[in-house]
């Protein structure tokens, strides 16, 4: 009871007590710098006293300093004080954390570190490099983070030289102190700076994350000057660099000037290397990238070629359907089947025309059948009411069995009580039968299982002529099945009524 009360009154203290920015919220007047520091003073509670210094903070006030400087030996309410003196902007909260780097160890050292480098203190770098070479010194790491947010020219001199001959173990932290400071730079516009320290950074042996990611800056840095060094990351074995760098690609380095120079240099890449980078160029209007991947199109090299294909498809439009239509036209047996496979996978219906066109004017058996192939899948993909058009132009085209049996098997697998009727008219042919038999079957089980109320009539009567029309007993037993589950399903509506 004693806990639960003591929890209470604490909770409920909390509460009254005014936060920074919230005075208008409890309705009183924010406590004034004075009475902020006698609680500091006072024999007050930790929380009370952690909410001075938040409250001190907020203010930005000067006079506070000598009082939470005192704190910063404090376990319990350091980190208060050093959030607050991160936030008071006068020089004296800066040199308060600087002297404090002679006094304090361990987390309470390294947590004045991280708050000088947060003020991006410039007076302390000398103190910082100092720290930073000596792992001893209990906060080198952070020391050397601290530079990296400081930034100035001799801050990020400290970094190299740490990096190049400074202890091994903290040489990944140099390596994130130097990319932390030529972000910051390039923020700046000191880009030459940024590049040197991006270098420095990337050419390191450091892990490959920090690698990637200064890459990545001496890329984006550098502008279209930076291709080389692109290309060379992503012919590199180092596949968390290679990531990276796409990933820049993508989000980064959209300038006119980069994506020609990139569609200029994609024809002389390996084909592994040109289709990463293909549905970078497809995603970009650059007329120069648009050539490009239509080029990469008709490449003998099948991962150019895929990758340019499937780019097409994934963009669309007219240009991009009539680039590929125009591929399913090849003298290559291989291109030509690829681009009917990317056809069958286009995003709408829009490519049934092409596909017909290409059916009717096959060369060979194999490109017709291919074509129909195509023709079913898209069938597939796209809402009925297209697919049914498609498919009932496709079947009056088709010259053979072979090309309308897949056609057939589409429309089955769409599901759809409308293909009833153009299955009717294909098993009126004997050697046709069976096939259309079945996907009407198939139609008939998914409406059954689906809705009861999609057209019943209709499948009722389908799997009636299914019944007299097939010769396979196990055909006609899933037919009838179907019939008996709508019949099952009217009952109790019949009842109701």
């Amino acid at each position: 009871m004693i806990a639960r009360y003591t929890l209470a009154v604490m909770a409920a203290a909390w509460c009254a007590l005014p936060r920074p920015g919230a005075a208008a919220e409890v309705g009183g007047k924010a406590p004034e710098t004075p009475a902020l520091l006698a609680v500091l003073a006072s024999d007050a509670a930790v929380f009370e006293k952690a909410q001075a210094c938040r409250w001190l903070g907020a203010r930005g006030a000067k006079e506070a300093v000598p009082a939470l400087a005192a704190l910063l030996a404090d376990e319990r309410l350091a980190a208060y004080a050093r959030d607050a003196l991160e936030k008071i902007a006068d020089p004296a909260a800066g040199a308060a954390l600087r002297e404090a780097l002679g006094r304090l160890e361990g987390k309470l050292l390294a947590g004045a570190v991280n708050s000088i480098g947060a003020r991006r203190d410039a007076p302390a770098v000398g103190a910082l490099r100092a720290m930073a070479g000596d792992p001893a010194s209990g906060a080198a790491r952070e020391a050397l983070c601290a530079l990296g947010r400081i930034a100035t020219t001799e801050a990020g001199e400290a970094l190299v030289r740490a990096l190049a001959s400074g202890p091994e173990a903290l040489r990944p932290a140099a390596a994130e102190g130097c990319v932390l400071a030529a972000e910051r730079r390039a923020a700046e516009g000191a880009r030459d700076a940024a590049r040197e320290l991006y270098d420095a950074a990337r050419r390191a042996d450091v892990p490959a994350p920090i690698r990637a990611a200064a890459t990545c800056g001496a890329i984006a840095v550098r502008g279209p000057a930076g291709l080389p060094l692109l290309i060379e990351a992503l012919e590199s074995g180092d596949g968390i660099a290679r990531g990276a760098v796409l990933g820049l690609l993508y989000r980064e380095l959209q300038e006119p000037e980069v994506t020609r120079a990139l569609a200029a240099e994609l024809g002389r890449l390996r084909p592994a290397l040109q289709a990463l980078l293909i549905p970078v160029l497809a995603r970009r209007d650059e007329p120069s990238a648009q050539g490009a991947v239509e080029a990469a199109a008709a490449s003998g090299a099948d991962a150019a070629r895929i990758a340019a294909l499937t780019a097409l498809r994934d963009r669309g439009g007219p240009r991009a359907l009539a680039v590929v239509a125009a591929r399913a036209r090849d003298a290559d047996a291989r291109l030509r089947a690829d681009a009917f496979r990317v056809l069958g996978e286009w995003r709408g219906a829009e490519a049934g025309p092409a596909l017909l066109a290409l059916a009717k004017d096959a060369g060979d058996d194999r490109d017709a059948l291919r074509a129909f192939g195509a023709i079913a899948a898209l069938v597939r993909r796209v809402d009925f009411s297209s697919g049914r058009a498609l498919a009932r132009d496709a079947l009056a085209a088709a010259q053979s069995d072979e090309e309308k049996r897949p056609v057939i098997a589409a429309l089955g697998a769409a599901g759809d009580a409308g293909a009833f009727a153009l299955l009717e008219a294909c098993a009126e042919a004997p050697s046709l039968r069976e096939d259309a038999c079945e996907a009407a079957v198939a139609i008939g089980e998914r409406l059954a299982r689906a809705a009861v109320d999609a057209a019943p009539d209709a499948v009722q009567a389908a799997m009636a002529k299914v019944i007299a029309a097939t010769r396979r007993e196990e055909l006609a037993a899933r037919a009838a099945k179907v019939v008996g589950r709508l019949e099952e399903a009217r009952a109790p509506r019949a009842e109701k009524k």
